[in-house]
């Protein structure tokens, strides 16, 4: 059994666990979900970041040598810590994003937007690692894709992470609001699509596996399911960017969902051919 890198995978399990344990407060200590004080904060960083970083180390696996294990150790406790101040923040019932006001609240936010830098920088590096190690004798080719590209999804969401908080400061230096585009466009719903896509290619591969064992059509499977988690990241797009809410759909937005239903309808094709896969 290939062994997982423990600060990671320990540092995953602290944030889920913090994550679920938030959750009741929301039912007996109820706030707005979406305000920038509500118990969404540290419930979804806690679930969002403890899974990454427990994917991360699943990949680590596969790419370990020196400089990855400190990167991973850099990247597990940043994270950890960066979740650590959400949570305060939210208990303390002040805004641990886009707060202009104490000095204490200002020197934490910025202490984040520090952390997630070496994070993303961390995060760049296993991407690049996973895309230039010839990993073949380690994992079979469908698994390579479904990492790979969970790799770049991710990146790609760390990227627009930092375009959502440079307009969310922008914003609220201007006295507007730092989570709406207006009127209605909801800036996290863009970095939201593609950051979970590390764990979504892998856990659909293991499932259609389980009645597929042609490596070659799981593969083609897997890339159409990347295929529609970049339409609908676009689709997220057009939304934020036109100042329209998740479901306020205009013409366009019905062409990328229409495509987005065609990718999948095609990744479930090919999930189901069985032919034999005599490589």
């Amino acid at each position: 059994m290939r062994r997982w890198n423990r600060i990671l995978f320990a540092g995953g399990v602290l944030l889920m666990l913090s994550g679920a344990l938030h959750i009741p407060m929301q039912f007996f200590a109820p706030r707005d979900w979406e305000s920038l004080i509500g118990w969404r904060k540290p419930i979804l960083f806690g679930l969002s970041t403890g899974m990454t970083l427990m994917s991360l180390a699943w990949v680590e696996s596969f790419i370990s040598n020196r400089i990855s294990r400190i990167v991973a150790a850099i990247v597990s406790i940043l994270a950890v810590a960066e979740v650590a101040i959400i949570t305060i923040q939210t208990w303390r019932g002040v805004p641990a994003h886009f707060n202009d006001g104490a000095i204490f609240d200002q020197i934490l936010g910025n202490s984040i937007d520090v952390m997630l830098i070496f994070i993303t920088l961390g995060i760049f590096y296993f991407t690049w690692r996973t895309l230039q190690t010839n990993l073949s004798n380690k994992v079979s080719s469908d698994y390579l894709s479904a990492i790979r590209l969970g790799m770049i999804y991710l990146s790609v969401a760390c990227l627009l992470g930092f375009g959502v908080a440079i307009y969310g400061n922008y914003m609220l230096s201007v006295g507007g609001n730092p989570e709406v585009v207006n009127p209605n466009g909801v800036p996290k719903f863009v970095h939201g699509m593609p950051i979970h896509a590390l764990q979504i290619l892998p856990i659909y591969l293991f499932v259609i596996s389980l009645f597929n064992s042609n490596i070659k059509n799981r593969r083609k499977s897997v890339v159409f399911v990347a295929v529609a988690i970049a339409v609908s990241t676009v689709y997220a797009f057009w939304q934020t960017a036109n100042g329209l809410g998740r479901f306020d759909i205009n013409l366009i937005g019905v062409i990328l969902l229409a495509l987005f239903g065609l990718s999948g309808a095609i990744a479930f094709y090919y999930a189901l051919i069985k032919r034999a896969d005599f490589r």
